[in-house]
Parts: C-alpha cells; structure tokens; sequence
C-alpha cells in the first residue's frame, strides 16, 4: 500500500520533448497492477466477510435452535414429570381405596362368618334341647303308661278290702311283676343306647377320656357312664349319632 502512496507523488525526469514516456508507461502499468491486486484483496474480503456472515448467521440459527430445543426438553420434562406425579396420586388413591374396599369386604366376611356360625350353632342347640326335651317327654310318657298299667291291674285284680299289711308279707305275682316294670323302663332308657357307635371321644369335666371314638354302646358301658354321671354327655353323643343317622 506504500508504494501505491509512493507512485501517487512520484516526480518524472523532464525531457526536451516533456516526461519520460517510459517512466510515465512504468508507472501506469504498476498502477494497473496494483489496482489489480486491491481488487483481488477486496474481493476475497468480501468474500470472507460473506463467510463471516453467513457463519454469524448459522451460529445465531443454532443458538435459536438449541434455545428452542431447551425450551421444548424443559416442557416435556415438565409436563413428563406432572404426568408422573398425576399417574402416582391416581395409583395412590386406587391402593388406598382397593385397600379400604377389601378391609370393608373382609369385614364383612368376618362378620357373616360369625353370625352364619352363631345361627348353626343356635339351631344345633335347638335341635338337640328339642329332641332331649322329646326324648324325655317320650321316656315321662311311657313311664307313667306304665305305671298306670300297674294301678290298673291292681285295681282289677285285688278287692275293695284287700289287707295291705297281709299281702306286703307275700311275695306276689304282682310284686314281681313290678319289679319287672323297674327293669323295664331301665332297658328302655338304656335301650336307644344299645349299639350305637361313638362319633368323638366321651370325656368327664377334666378332659379324661372315658369312653373311645367308635366305641360300641353296651349295657355295661352305659352303666359305667351313667354311674360317673355323664348321662348328659352320653345323650348329647347320642344326638350327634341320631343327626348323623338321619342325614
């Protein structure tokens, strides 16, 4: 740039005939030159300022894209996470409710459960007094038929004036036939006993076993068990095998 500046005020040697034409020649042509060379050098700066330019433009592009790309991945994140968080609250709330439905539900159960064996339980009970209170009301029945029968043969058999002191000496028929009446209303009430099978042990107010399950009912493991004073355990086993008979 310093010779342009030189030749701009470079003096020519004066002749006869005016300035040197090969110094004034020299000197344009070094000017073309260098007016060449500026114009090379212009145009590859605005060549590199186009570059420049056009690479500003591409950074400023990509800052707006990855600010936008930020944004976007921020409000994904964002609306990720609340959709998380909403997802676990609603989870949440279905456990507690499914939690409390099944606690409601068990309770119920538990409930229905007690009452249902609470009613079986009362209709055993029910069933058994009901056919104790039978079975004693048949056993009072024939008992007292029987005795009316003895009455009766007394009464037909023996006159108005019979002497009660003469005949207690005397070993009668009728006496006898009394005591037969005794007898048999002990094999009356023994006999619903007679060969009935044990379904569970028959056991005293301790627990101990007196009598086995299974075990067949004889006249003198009925007088064994009435003798102890278990005739109540021994009909409440009875009824158990009477129920399970007619089922």
């Amino acid at each position: 740039m310093s010779n342009s500046v030189n030749q701009f005020t470079t003096k020519f040697n004066r002749t006869l005939k005016g300035y040197s034409i090969e110094e004034v020649n020299s000197f344009i042509n070094n000017l073309i030159a260098e007016n060449e060379k500026l114009k090379n050098e212009l145009t590859k700066c605005k060549e590199l300022l186009e570059d420049y330019t056009n690479q500003e433009k591409y950074i400023k592009s990509a800052l707006v894209t990855a600010e936008q790309t930020a944004s976007q991945i921020k409000l994904n994140a964002q609306n990720e996470a609340k959709q998380i968080i909403e997802k676990a609250e609603k989870e949440r709330q279905e456990l507690i409710d499914k939690t409390v439905e099944e606690t409601s539900q068990f309770k119920e159960n538990i409930y229905k459960y007690f009452y249902g064996y609470e009613h079986d339980l009362r209709l055993i009970l029910n069933n058994f007094y009901s056919k104790a209170r039978n079975h004693i009301e048949r056993l009072e029945k024939d008992f007292c038929k029987d005795i009316e029968d003895v009455i009766i043969k007394y009464e037909n058999n023996y006159p108005k004036n019979f002497d009660y002191n003469q005949q207690c000496d005397v070993n009668t028929e009728e006496n006898i036939k009394l005591d037969s009446i005794e007898d048999r209303w002990d094999k009356i009430d023994t006999s619903l006993f007679l060969g009935k099978q044990l379904k569970k042990n028959l056991c005293d107010a301790s627990g101990n076993i007196i009598v086995e399950k299974n075990s067949i009912l004889t006249p003198r493991l009925i007088e064994n068990i009435i003798d102890k004073g278990l005739y109540g355990e021994l009909l409440l086993a009875l009824t158990s095998i009477e129920d399970n008979d007619e089922e």
